[in-house]
């Protein structure tokens, strides 16, 4: 009998040091498991804030085109289009030309 005790006390010192040898693992597992799961969440978060900069610069580009547009439709830009583009003058205009 004594020898059963014995037997079972060095399985349970046997089957403890397994058990915690398996949760070390376990612990060191969930640890790099984390530490990658940080990583990523850091990425993102820089992922976000860019995307978030590219937004605010786009809605700013929108009001620009906005405000251009309202411009194009406009008389005067109709004139400076005509000046530049087309060398037309109101009628009380005169033009002078550089010779070279």
């Amino acid at each position: 009998m004594s020898r059963m005790r014995r037997r079972s006390k060095r399985q349970s010192r046997f089957d403890f040091a397994l058990v915690l040898c398996v949760l070390i693992v376990l612990l060191g597992l969930v640890a790099v498991a984390g530490r990658d799961l940080q990583k990523k969440q850091d990425a993102y978060a820089l992922q976000k804030a860019e995307l978030q900069l590219q937004i605010a610069q786009e809605e700013e580009r929108a009001q620009e085109l906005e405000q251009l547009k309202k411009y194009v439709q406009t008389d005067s830009y109709v004139e400076e289009v005509a000046q530049d583009k087309l060398g037309l003058v109101h009628s009380d205009e005169i033009l002078f030309k550089l010779q070279k």
